[in-house]
């Protein structure tokens, strides 16, 4: 396993460590200290990763065509939120562009290319319905809520769908969907299984995970003992706790020096990660099917026609 610790356990040490809150404080345990670090990730954290456009947490959901073209906004979406939609069959890639209800056309599918899609509650709509294909719908995926170590199990042996874990909390149950997490930098989220046996601390899901090595984690579908955060805004999550300790305690000559230190953390880390790719980006356009680069204006994958 690595020796690089990214676990919410190491989160709780360093907000302890830079707040100088003492060991023996029972206002603000390791529990409650986790639970202030969700909200801050959740709310302005996020958005401070997000405002940087580097595709962080982008993400897609294929659904199979249906006879009505109305696909439901993935559960774990950020605010609901949508990228892009996009149909597509085999190699073809065909764009869905946004539009009012009140300009909708027909409910027969041309054709043409020609697709809108507008939002009702939280299902989108696409028109004119496709008949075959596939709807990707392309959305930010919010992050897995943050727990303890102690309610995640970490993998210490592989066998195909058979997982020996280092521990086993009472929330790992038979017939339980749990989240495969990765340990060390990304800290994808690797995939979502059923628990289908449990023998000793050897956990059988319904089916294996290919990219999960040893000393990555298991927990509640939804749950992460690991922050899905870059390393780089790591500090910036436990200052931001730090400052949020100091408001509720009303220490505000402590929360306005916490929050001019979370100033300074904030300026060298956008400095560090901003923008995500360091070349001059060269514009993708297509051009006869395939694609050319060095274009001023902004390109789409090339779309193609249904048949």
């Amino acid at each position: 396993m690595s020796a690089n610790s990214y676990t919410t356990a190491d989160l709780v040490d360093n907000v302890v460590l830079i707040g100088h809150i003492p060991l023996s404080n029972s206002t603000f345990t390791a529990a409650e200290i986790i639970k202030l670090a969700n909200r801050e990730l959740q709310t302005s954290l996020i958005k401070q990763i997000l405002s940087v456009r580097g595709g962080y947490y982008l993400t897609y959901l294929d659904y199979v065509i249906n006879a009505a073209g109305q696909y439901p906004i993935p559960p774990d979406a950020i605010a609901g939120a949508l990228a892009n939609i996009e149909l597509v069959q085999d190699t073809t890639i065909i764009p869905v562009n946004q539009l009012e209800e009140s300009e909708q056309y027909s409910t027969i599918s041309p054709s043409s290319t020609s697709y809108g899609f507008f939002i009702k509650g939280n299902t989108i709509q696409i028109l004119p319905t496709p008949n075959i294909g596939t709807a990707r719908i392309w959305y930010l995926r919010r992050p897995n809520a943050l727990v303890a170590t102690s309610a995640a199990s970490q993998v210490a042996g592989i066998t195909g769908a058979v997982l020996t874990v280092s521990s086993l909390p009472s929330t790992l149950i038979v017939g339980q969907s749990i989240d495969a997490c990765q340990d060390q930098p990304t800290f994808d989220m690797l995939g979502t299984r059923e628990i289908t046996d449990i023998t000793s601390l050897n956990v059988t899901i319904d089916s294996a995970i290919s990219d999960l090595v040893v000393g990555d984690w298991i927990a509640v579908h939804n749950q992460t003992p690991v922050p899905q955060i870059p390393v780089e805004f790591r500090p910036l999550l436990e200052q931001r706790v730090v400052v949020k300790i100091y408001e509720l305690q009303g220490y505000l000559d402590k929360m306005k020096a916490a929050q001019g230190k979370l100033t300074e953390i904030e300026k060298d880390m956008y400095a560090l990660i901003t923008p995500r790719v360091q070349s001059q980006t060269k514009v993708i356009m297509p051009v006869n099917g395939g694609f050319l680069s060095g274009g001023r204006g902004r390109g789409n994958f090339p779309a193609g026609r249904n048949g």
